[in-house]
């Protein structure tokens, strides 16, 4: 049974060519939250530090370590996770001065470090 860390790089194996994500939060409830990354290669990556650096095309809750266990997916390197996303990953409740009320972050930040935050029915991209 594989140890997962923050951070892991995660290879996909599609029928396109090869994808990555990275880990970046374990959820109590949900598990593994991972970022996958924008771009699919045509051979494997080894260079993780700089694709780890681009910003995700999504992120969403996975079964990370059932699928590394049952080789679906590799861990293929590890990398800082961006200082926000540790923090403050999606549905996470911050306090928003602007608006002087609690909200939820409803996305990683993207390459300009901004999020998506949902309060009461306002959304804003903070």
């Amino acid at each position: 049974m594989t140890q997962l860390k923050i951070g892991d790089i995660v290879q996909i194996r599609t029928s396109k060519g090869f994808a990555y994500a990275q880990y970046i939060h374990k959820h109590p409830q949900y598990g593994a939250l991972i970022r996958v990354l924008p771009n699919i290669y045509d051979a494997p990556v080894h260079d993780y530090l700089q694709i780890a650096e681009e910003s995700e095309r999504f992120v969403v809750f996975f079964p990370l370590s059932a699928a590394v266990n049952k080789q679906i997916v590799s861990i293929v390197g590890n990398a800082p996770v961006p200082d926000f996303a540790k923090k403050f990953p999606p549905r996470s409740k911050i306090f928003v001065p602007s608006l002087n009320q609690d909200g939820v972050v409803q996305s990683a930040p993207n390459a300009r470090g901004e999020v998506l935050v949902l309060s009461q029915s306002i959304r804003l991209q903070l």
